[in-house]
């Protein structure tokens, strides 16, 4: 187990500024964006949803390579139909840049992929122009 500790630390001590975010980075992005004053006034208390984090490339005013690993999180906001994207400096560990987006750039969640397959494939219309035979789920069309 120690040897696992180690090598875990390593890893992580090896990070480079362009590598893709780590499981753990994109939970620190996404707390620190809902931990935002601008972030929160921007969600407001209705229903929203984290659409994504991913990492993001912000090129110095130098034009020198980047030396600070940032993340972008979008989430959608229900209530207005629109987005809220945050940028996050994972350095400082605080969001640079935060403002709305239109709906329409706001892509589908996974989550929401699968409600809205989920729902259109027990739909007896959708079933019929599918050639669904009766007790098939469509397990198929499902993303993993």
């Amino acid at each position: 187990m120690f040897v696992s500790a180690v090598h875990a630390q390593a890893a992580t001590t090896r990070l480079r500024p362009l590598d893709p975010l780590t499981p753990a980075e994109r939970n620190d992005a996404e707390r620190i964006a809902r931990a935002d004053g601008r972030v929160r006034d921007l969600l407001g208390s209705g229903r929203s949803r984290l659409i994504y984090v991913e990492f993001l490339s912000v090129k110095s005013e130098s034009g020198a390579p980047p030396t600070v690993r940032h993340a972008e999180v979008v989430f959608y906001r229900y209530d207005e139909d629109t987005g809220v994207r945050a940028v996050v400096n994972l350095t400082t560990k605080a969001v640079t840049d935060a403002g709305r987006l239109d709906s329409g750039v706001v892509p589908l969640s996974l989550d929401e992929h699968r409600e809205a397959l989920t729902v259109a494939v027990r739909n007896p219309d959708v079933q019929q122009i599918l050639g669904a035979d009766e007790g098939c789920d469509f397990k198929f069309l499902m993303p993993r």
